[in-house]
């Protein structure tokens, strides 16, 4: 997703990520809230906080399938429109598995990594290895300064280089009458992530969805959710044979939903998501329009 997209593709801030910038911000230690985590909604370690000198980072990645509905256009065809997220949501629509396994045949340990929030199912009388999130490479994140404008329903975009203009602002001047407007231009720091599922991931959201549906129809992504937490050594005993270490995210609460919309079974080569989770700030209006007064720099 890139910076342009924010205009057509519905994107949510989280309460619960605000809040982790804040406590970040003036070096206050992270607060686990209840009904807050994805740890609780799954029953994954739940309640359990990180120690009190580590704050959660935005490294995993969650997926569902009813962020959207569909309406009819004029000639009759089926549009898809996303069903938006509160800021107060804490959670998906409909939550489904990167990888669901017969406990016999779970995922050896050098594939396990990438995944988290591990549980275990019950699907049709057969016990399953669940993994609902997926951990995201942030060594390929590159953030960077942008300028967004629109201008006529067009939005572009360019690099933003601060200059000794913005160590030295001028005073803008506002008049005590008329109206001050925004501007059409706001400055964004850009995040760009992005999410390579392979062929080998595509296989496994696929079958995840026929052994939870008993559908052979191609499962769709329409709500994804970047989330923040903590990794943690942990030991189970299903799975396996007898008891072993694994790594297991606590503490994971949701800090953007995005919408999206994509069939799974028509990216059999693998499936590409790149998003911008970067801010945006607008800047002070420069316009004049109908005798109204507007701040000018």
């Amino acid at each position: 997703m890139s910076s342009i997209d924010r205009d057509i593709i519905a994107v949510t801030p989280t309460i619960y990520g605000d809040e982790l910038n804040v406590r970040n911000k003036f070096g206050l230690p992270f607060l686990l809230r209840d009904n807050t985590t994805l740890n609780e909604r799954f029953g994954i370690q739940p309640g359990v906080a990180p120690a009190p000198n580590i704050m959660p980072t935005m490294r995993y990645l969650v997926m569902g399938n009813l962020g959207h509905y569909t309406v009819k256009a004029a000639d009759g065809s089926d549009e898809t429109e996303a069903l938006p997220h509160s800021a107060s949501d804490a959670g998906l629509y409909g939550p489904i598995p990167f990888v669901l396994r017969e406990v016999s045949n779970d995922l050896p340990a050098e594939r396990r990594g990438r995944y988290a929030l591990r549980r275990q199912e019950t699907h049709d009388g057969q016990n399953y290895i669940a993994y609902y999130a997926r951990r995201l490479n942030l060594n390929e994140v590159t953030v960077g300064l942008q300028r967004i404008t629109k201008e006529d329903g067009v939005v572009t975009a360019e690099p933003f280089v601060p200059t000794t203009e913005n160590l030295n602002p001028t005073r803008p001047e506002i008049s005590n009458t008329g109206t001050i407007l925004g501007s059409r231009s706001a400055l964004i720091a850009s995040a760009v992530l992005t999410v390579q599922l392979d062929t080998d991931d595509i296989i496994e959201i696929m079958n995840a969805h026929r052994i939870r549906t008993g559908s052979t129809r191609s499962p769709v992504i329409s709500e994804l959710a970047m989330c923040t937490g903590v990794d943690r050594e942990v030991s189970s005993s299903v799975g396996g044979s007898g008891s072993f270490n694994y790594t297991e995210v606590i503490a994971c609460q949701v800090n953007v939903f995005i919408s999206t919309y994509r069939s799974i079974g028509h990216s059999a080569d693998g499936a590409r998501f790149s998003f911008d989770v970067g801010s945006v700030e607008p800047l002070l209006g420069m316009d004049d329009l109908a005798g109204a007064s507007f701040l000018t720099p």
